[in-house]
């Protein structure tokens, strides 16, 4: 979330979005997903695993990307199942 911007990721690209997270979250409807801080919100699909880096939890995604999870969000994505490859 940038401003009042939402950046959406994809296969097929990356773009800017006009609109809230929580109306991107609710537009998602119930497409697989989680919020993992309270700027991020990914696809259960696209998780990969959880690291630790100095004492911070991040989100693994399928693409190479590592996402802050915050302590609010933490025991969720700790409950996260990952896909088998």
């Amino acid at each position: 979330m940038q401003d009042h911007y939402v950046e959406v990721s994809t296969t097929k690209g990356t773009t800017m979005i006009l609109m809230s997270l929580g109306d991107a979250m609710e537009e998602a409807g119930s497409y697989g997903g989680v919020r993992i801080h309270r700027s991020h919100w990914i696809a259960t699909d696209a998780f990969r695993g959880l690291v630790r880096r100095k004492g911070k939890l991040f989100a693994k995604l399928k693409d190479g990307r590592e996402l802050p999870v915050s302590r609010t969000y933490a025991s969720t994505v700790r409950g996260l199942v990952v896909p088998k490859s």
